[in-house]
């Protein structure tokens, strides 16, 4: 399609990008998120979230890994604007998530009291990222592996009981 055709549909480049942002949100929910909300409530379903993402990523259901940490990487140093502002929306949203699904840990007591769930979600976040990046620009699929085992002693280290 021509640039005028383009412009017709979404307005502008900048329309087109808000619009491949929102889609690429919908699709993450359905691949990542989705398919966990059938998980019990707590460790469960923050477990079946972590192996979802994980199988997003090593699926590619974005040719180039997570499409989020893609566009991150290419926009973090760029002015905000509102694609950038989007990009990390859906970032923030995605940790705000995570929380609470460790929040919801913490109240059920699968999770230690006082466990720091920003410090958490900052852990099981770098981990996803070094997965996703490890595979895409290496070819590693290990890190994926690897991925689990450490986020899975992060959360035994916070008092989970090992996943069984």
């Amino acid at each position: 399609m021509n640039k005028s055709g383009i412009a017709g549909l979404f307005g502008s480049k900048e329309g087109l990008q808000l619009a491949t942002v929102a889609y690429a949100r919908q699709v993450f929910t359905e691949a990542v998120v989705d398919p966990a909300r059938g998980a019990e409530r707590g460790l469960p379903r923050l477990r079946r979230t972590v192996l979802a993402w994980l199988d997003y990523s090593r699926g590619r259901v974005f040719e180039g890994g997570c499409f989020f940490r893609s566009a991150a990487t290419e926009l973090d140093a760029r002015t905000p604007g509102p694609v950038r502002d989007a990009v990390a929306e859906a970032l923030r949203d995605w940790d705000g998530y995570l929380a609470r699904l460790l929040a919801a840990a913490v109240e059920r007591g699968e999770l230690a009291p006082g466990t720091d769930a920003a410090q958490l979600v900052f852990e099981i976040d770098a981990f996803l990222d070094r997965a996703d990046s490890e595979s895409v620009l290496r070819g590693d699929a290990g890190a994926y592996d690897r991925a689990a085992r450490a986020i899975e002693g992060a959360l035994v280290a916070c008092g989970a009981a090992p996943a069984g």
